[in-house]
């Protein structure tokens, strides 16, 4: 059970933008197009809170920009954690407009699985939430939506919020996926690319 002196805190946090750097071959052969899906969680205490998340498409051929979409908006304990995991994707779906119409369809299916994930843990703790996150994350946007399977993985990240250690304010939450893979078959050489996530954090008291 929670301590008497363990506030309630309003936690927003927002994918704020993307940036890249330079990339090499893409967006040759996946079409140009990113994404991040994942989602956050909180940990043991009464009330834990899950919510899936997935961005719209990042294109690097038209230099789309993500601004104030949101990840995670709860209720937390304050002396609870919340763990963030997120998979950084290229999709083969060369349409913009279906992927962003499945969104809602996802995220639905993000934390239906994520939240089933957490739910099965004996007893969560820092490292094992994320975990539980990226497991799930895989099954469930390959449940709900047939094409994921073909999409490739191209990094992931994961991060544990102490809320003790974040007293009421804003707070910056950034990934940087960068990698250089070789390429095989009808193409050789690199395929590299470098990208930095940009999310925010607001932590703020819990009005009644």
């Amino acid at each position: 059970m929670p301590a008497q002196n363990d506030p309630l805190k309003r936690v927003v946090i927002n994918l704020e933008s993307a940036h890249w750097g330079e990339t090499n071959d893409w967006p040759s052969p996946y079409g140009g197009y990113y994404y991040v899906a994942g989602g956050a969680a909180t940990g043991p205490l009464p009330g834990s809170k899950c919510q899936g998340y997935r961005s719209k498409m990042i294109s690097t051929s038209y230099g789309s920009v993500i601004v104030g979409s949101r990840v995670f908006n709860d209720v937390v304990h304050a002396q609870d954690f919340i763990e963030l995991a997120f998979v950084f994707r290229t999709t083969r779906i060369a349409d913009p407009q279906y992927f962003d119409h499945t969104r809602g369809t996802v995220i639905d299916a993000l934390t239906a699985h994520i939240g089933t994930a957490i739910r099965e843990l004996t007893t969560p703790v820092p490292g094992s939430v994320a975990a539980a996150i990226l497991a799930a994350t895989p099954v469930a946007l390959v449940g709900a939506r047939e094409a994921a399977d073909d999409d490739v993985v191209l990094g992931m990240v994961q991060k544990t919020v102490t809320l003790a250690d974040y007293p009421d304010g804003s707070y910056p939450l950034n990934w940087r996926f960068t990698n250089k893979i070789p390429m095989h078959g009808a193409k050789s050489g690199w395929s590299e690319w470098d990208f930095e996530i940009e999310h925010s954090m607001q932590v703020e008291p819990c009005q009644s």
